[in-house]
């Protein structure tokens, strides 16, 4: 990158993007009853076996080389927890 540039916008994204990676850590608002399917879509597509559910960050977590790249659809579907 020029340091003499009159627009970083592009340059942070770049260096964002090599730097943080994909996210690969999705919240969800209610805990899921983990008795109960939960249901993750990329783009309308079921992925079964690149994510987990951490109770701990009540997050669906991704392994890192599976993680849905930027501009995908990401759909979770599931029964939350009866409080």
């Amino acid at each position: 990158s020029d340091i003499c540039t009159s627009n970083w916008a592009n340059d942070l994204e770049v260096l964002g993007r090599s730097a943080l990676g994909p996210r690969s850590s999705f919240f969800v608002r209610n805990p899921p009853d983990t008795q109960q399917p939960i249901d993750v879509q990329v783009n309308g597509q079921t992925v079964s076996n690149a994510w987990n559910y951490d109770p701990n960050a009540n997050a669906i977590v991704f392994q890192p080389s599976q993680a849905p790249g930027a501009g995908t659809t990401l759909t979770i579907t599931y029964q939350s927890v009866c409080l």
